[in-house]
């Protein structure tokens, strides 16, 4: 949770695969935010307190149990997600549609702005 600046509204990224990944900071919009304050609240319901070690996707089947270790793997947490939320789709898909739809706000923005 030491991760999420909610001042500068920025995630900090300090592990990863390549070097070229470490120490990387993604903005947060109005959406982000409120899905970290919300998550930030189950958190402590939960589990009563928050410790920079602890992971943000506990481990724990059915229900997360244990924030001193990971959730075991994403297509888990995906498929719950999924479930809690009505939706069909495959993570891949999410990715389909986000390239998409960058796409076409680009084609917007320079229509848009275009002299």
């Amino acid at each position: 949770m030491d991760r999420v600046d909610p001042r500068e509204r920025l995630l900090t990224v300090s592990d990863s695969k390549t070097e070229a990944g470490e120490g990387r900071t993604i903005p947060l919009n109005d959406d982000a935010m409120g899905a970290v304050r919300e998550h930030a609240q189950w958190f402590l319901d939960k589990f009563g307190e928050t410790r920079p070690e602890w992971y943000v996707v506990p481990f724990g089947k059915p229900q997360p149990t244990d924030p001193t270790r990971p959730m075991v793997t994403l297509k888990t947490a995906w498929t719950k997600v999924k479930a809690t939320a009505g939706v069909a789709g495959r993570w891949h898909d999410n990715r389909h549609t986000f390239i998409t739809d960058l796409a076409e706000s680009a084609r917007l923005a320079t229509k848009r702005f275009a002299i």
